[in-house]
C-alpha cells in the first residue's frame, strides 16, 4: 500500500506546511500506520467551521504523513 502524497483531512483544514518531525513516542499516521523512533512528515489541522461548538473550543491536532520512498529528491 503507498501513501497518499498529500492526504486531505476529513473534518478539517490544514493550516501549516508539512514539515519534518522525530517520532520519540509512538504515534499513528493518517492511514493508521504505527510509527516509532523514525523520520516523518507532520503538519497542523484545524477543525473545519462548519463544526465550531460541537467540541470545546477551536480544535487544532497534528497529521502524520510518512513519504513514500523516493518521493522526495
Amino acid at each position: 500500500m503507498r501513501a497518499e502524497p498529500n492526504p486531505t483531512p476529513f473534518f478539517g483544514d490544514a493550516i501549516g506546511p508539512w514539515h519534518d518531525h522525530f517520532a520519540w513516542l509512538p504515534i499513528r499516521t493518517y492511514d493508521q500506520r504505527l510509527v516509532w523512533l523514525k523520520w516523518c512528515r507532520r503538519r497542523e489541522v484545524m477543525k473545519l467551521y462548519l463544526f465550531e461548538g460541537v467540541g470545546t473550543g477551536t480544535e487544532i491536532w497534528f497529521q502524520y504523513h510518512i513519504e513514500p520512498i523516493g518521493a522526495r529528491a
